[in-house]
């Protein structure tokens, strides 16, 4: 399966732009390849009814977000801007399906 990403959905944390000026590091490639994760990712069809994410949400008491949407394999991975425009962003992260021995 591929999937797409839009920027502006990902949740970055509210003091973004002050760690980016002291680091030099983007908030977003650190969401994206970050050692810790801070989001558990999950997927569902796309016709289940928003009240039951209303539901979900409530009862764990965190926000729910919707950041893309799973598209076929041959469309791989990506990330696109409020314009559609792909972003170029190196997948760094640590890769859990890849022979590490």
């Amino acid at each position: 399966m591929g999937a797409v990403l839009w920027k502006n959905k990902i949740p970055l944390f509210v003091k973004k732009h002050l760690f980016e000026n002291l680091t030099a590091v983007s908030a977003l490639e650190l969401a994206l390849n970050g050692g810790e994760d801070y989001e558990l990712l999950f997927t569902i069809r796309p016709d289940t009814p928003g009240r039951l994410l209303q539901e979900i949400s409530k009862e764990l008491e965190t926000p729910l977000t919707h950041i893309g949407e799973i598209v076929p394999l041959e469309q791989g991975v990506k990330v696109i801007d409020e314009h559609g425009r792909p972003l170029n962003i190196e997948a760094r992260g640590w890769d859990h399906f890849k022979d590490n021995s």
